[in-house]
């Protein structure tokens, strides 16, 4: 993973925790991806809604 500066090696042994908190990471040291202040009560009704349709 070039952006993180990984080796090939380090990204595949990775789990996928590991590879969303080291991008999270990269996101917020560069300035880039959502803010937190951004998810509305509208996202938090659809996301009830889905996790009671789908589980």
């Amino acid at each position: 993973m070039p952006v993180l500066g990984w080796a090939p090696d380090v990204f595949w042994k990775a789990s996928i925790r590991e590879l969303f908190a080291a991008i999270e990471g990269y996101n917020k040291a560069h300035g880039l991806g959502d803010d937190d202040n951004a998810i509305t009560e509208d996202d938090h009704v659809e996301l009830r809604r889905l996790v009671e349709q789908y589980g």
